[in-house]
């Protein structure tokens, strides 16, 4: 994605979102690293306007890891695959798409946005982590910013045909993450580890948690 193409997913998200009278809102911005070293944004999923959602409104550009299917969805998928996101297929080790998102990390210093739970939720509701995105971070030794999206689950769930109505989306981005690269293969314990501590700091950004 080049800045043109950052700035136009941008544009389009935007004017997507105003279509639709809804107010995206970015909170905890401090929270990213003031450099521009790639990050790795650990995001819950609970509907197909989270990628929208944080190309409108995070200031930098940010690649995400989606299912491959994905990209054959109108608009917003071939949006994704024509602006570099990486499709993954699941229920398998998809080790192509897995070194690609190494890759873009620390070859291309691009930040890649990961939804931890591999898939969007049925109910709303933050699923246990997965062990795909805590093998990106050991294997980049990027910084994690946890972030937690509210509202696009309301307006458009899992499996709704057509978008319902809401009036405000927040992307809201927590303190940062720092895990050490492993080059060595982190075994299923460590892993397991890493994905529910990044899973629990996005739970403490969901509104009303202590």
């Amino acid at each position: 994605m080049t800045q043109i193409h950052f700035e136009l997913a941008r544009f389009l998200s935007r004017v997507v979102f105003t279509a639709m009278n809804i107010r995206c809102t970015l909170r905890g911005e401090e929270n990213l690293p003031k450099d521009d070293a790639p990050v790795v944004l650990a995001l819950n999923h609970a509907s197909i306007l989270d990628p929208p959602l944080v190309w409108a409104v995070c200031p930098r550009p940010i690649y995400f890891v989606t299912k491959a299917e994905f990209h054959k969805v109108p608009v917003f998928g071939t949006a994704s695959a024509r602006v570099g996101n990486i499709g993954i297929r699941r229920g398998q080790m998809d080790r192509g798409a897995i070194t690609r998102s190494i890759d873009y990390v620390t070859r291309l210093r691009r930040s890649i946005g990961v939804f931890i739970e591999g898939t969007r939720s049925p109910d709303g509701e933050l699923r246990p982590g997965k062990n795909g995105s805590a093998l990106l971070v050991l294997k980049t030794g990027a910084p994690v910013v946890p972030a937690y999206i509210g509202g696009t689950f309301d307006v458009w769930p899992r499996h709704a045909l057509l978008p319902g109505w809401r009036r405000e989306l927040t992307l809201t981005l927590g303190p940062v993450l720092r895990y050490p690269r492993e080059d060595e293969h982190p075994g299923k314990e460590r892993l397991a580890q890493i994905a529910a501590e990044i899973t629990a700091a996005i739970a403490r950004l969901k509104p009303g948690t202590l």
